[in-house]
């Protein structure tokens, strides 16, 4: 018998070393780097993108104005904002927790319409009320003492703590309403009226929203005659023109939302008025003070001027 050679061609038992080589010469390839793809973007692709932007901007800018014209409800809803329900979280039925010796209850004016109301008693009976149900609070409104309305605002709800602040301290009624109890043979015996506005028309030209589109023509068309179709008039203007209530203007100088030459026309609307009245006052809070439109409350002589503009009448 013959040995096989081990070292010939072909042979099974070719060595290890052979076979590398030869994978090696046929299948093997050359190493290749490969270099990480970087995104090439050129600042024109960032120029085209802000070019879009600026041009859905402009559009949503010239929008606007013919969708309030066509849907003057909207800009209601702007002006009143009722939708806004801050500050969140808050429970407007246990308002005790926020004023102290406060009930909530709601009233009913017509049908489909409920108003939420906060009675707060005068500290002087906040023993009395302790523990007291609605029905106390209903009665306590119908007994000698003083009731004093205070009609917040816009936006947001009574539990602001701005609006908070100031029925700790002072209280005001909107001149529609005292106007309309006056005609019905229930005038308030007072009026305070905090940072307002001549009319609705007006305080639109000032307010920073109204500003964004004084340069837009036809603002006054779009915007300001919009206000009349929507129903959103308040003439404070006219309504001091024929009230006869004695009347306190508080307004702060540095006011960015409503001027403070607003309160100044009122005041001199109600001095010059046909049926002037005895107490017309205006006061004015500096502007270093740093009131601006909500902030009143802040100044430690608020209840002092309150309640002695009150306690003349």
């Amino acid at each position: 018998m013959k040995r096989r050679d081990r070292s010939q061609p072909g042979d099974s038992g070719s060595s290890p070393r052979g076979r590398d080589q030869r994978s090696d010469s046929k299948g093997s390839k050359a190493p290749q780097t490969r270099t990480p793809k970087t995104k090439n973007r050129s600042p024109y692709c960032l120029i085209s993108y802000l070019k879009r932007c600026a041009l859905v901007l402009l559009v949503t800018y010239i929008s606007i104005p013919f969708v309030i014209r066509l849907f003057p409800a909207l800009l209601a809803k702007v002006v009143y904002l009722n939708m806004l329900k801050t500050p969140f979280f808050v429970d407007l039925r246990h308002p005790a927790e926020l004023v102290n010796h406060t009930t909530n209850f709601y009233l009913t004016p017509e049908e489909g319409i409920t108003v939420g109301v906060w009675h707060t008693v005068p500290a002087s009976r906040g023993e009395e009320a302790r523990a007291k149900d609605l029905g106390w609070h209903e009665a306590a409104l119908a007994d000698n003492n003083p009731v004093i309305i205070y009609l917040h605002g816009n936006g947001g709800t009574r539990a602001i703590d701005h609006r908070v602040q100031l029925m700790k301290s002072g209280h005001r009624v909107a001149t529609n309403a005292a106007r309309k109890l006056q005609e019905r043979g229930n005038a308030v015996d007072a009026v305070i009226l905090e940072a307002p506005y001549t009319n609705l028309r007006e305080a639109g030209a000032y307010h920073p929203f109204g500003k964004i589109y004084h340069l837009f023509p036809g603002f006054e068309y779009f915007f300001l005659d919009t206000m009349g179709l929507a129903n959103c008039v308040f003439p404070n203007d006219e309504n001091v023109k024929v009230l006869l209530n004695p009347l306190l203007i508080l307004h702060a100088e540095d006011d960015y939302v409503v001027p403070s030459s607003m309160a100044q026309k009122l005041h001199e609307v109600a001095l010059n008025s046909p049926k002037s009245r005895d107490h017309v006052k205006l006061v004015l809070f500096p502007a270093e003070l740093g009131y601006k439109h909500k902030f009143i409350y802040k100044d430690p002589r608020l209840p002092e001027i309150i309640w002695a503009f009150l306690n003349a009448i």
